[in-house]
């Protein structure tokens, strides 16, 4: 894990080879993943915030049904990636 830490800034990096442990990675939410697919997860986060700001981007080997929400109600903006793949989102 890398973490960089500011008061108006916190960045960090994490890997993750469980499905589950990848869902409670990132912060300030409540999810729960699913794997659909077969064979070894792995399973990566980056995320930062800036003041109340966070983005993050998730990259995933494995088809997962994901479930949850935000803790707080803020606003959400997702961005799909430039490779190809694809996602949903459902909801505020």
């Amino acid at each position: 894990m890398t973490t960089d830490y500011r008061p108006d800034f916190h960045a960090c990096m994490l890997k993750a080879y469980d499905v589950d442990e990848q869902a409670e990675n990132l912060s300030h939410w409540d999810q729960r993943y699913t794997q659909i697919s077969p064979g070894r997860f792995e399973g990566a986060l980056t995320e930062a915030w800036i003041g109340k700001i966070q983005i993050f981007r998730e990259t995933i080997n494995q088809v997962v049904r994901a479930e949850g929400q935000m803790l707080a109600r803020l606003p959400l903006v997702l961005l799909s990636p430039g490779d190809g793949g694809t996602g949903l989102s459902v909801g505020r």
